[in-house]
């Protein structure tokens, strides 16, 4: 691993720690995980994705808690196979990356 250059997953896990806090970040991925107690309501999802070009299109997975509307589109475009994306701010959550303040949810289908 080359440190100098930013290379490896020290990289990575101190480019995360930089992200964290910020505000009004894009995320680009896919719904790998949905979570809800109840039939219908609201839910915890995970994202595989990225962030932006400057991440390097370098994998995160990312916890979120969505609305039943969102958490509806989330689930549709998990059984579809689409990607989503996500505006919101990153947080720190146990273990990893989070978004909150979640204020754009769409659906990118993918065409096969």
């Amino acid at each position: 691993m080359n440190t100098s250059t930013g290379w490896g997953a020290d990289a990575g896990a101190k480019d995360l720690r930089a992200r964290l806090g910020q505000r009004d970040m894009t995320l680009l991925g896919s719904v790998v995980r949905l979570h809800r107690e109840l039939p219908y309501g609201p839910g915890a999802v995970t994202i595989a994705g990225y962030f932006d070009e400057r991440d390097g299109r370098r994998a995160r997975r990312v916890r979120m808690s969505l609305d039943e509307h969102d958490y509806g589109k989330a689930a549709e475009a998990h059984r579809r196979g689409d990607e989503v994306i996500v505006r919101g701010d990153v947080t720190a959550q146990s273990g990893g990356a989070g978004m909150e303040n979640i204020v754009s949810f769409t659906v990118h289908h993918v065409s096969e």
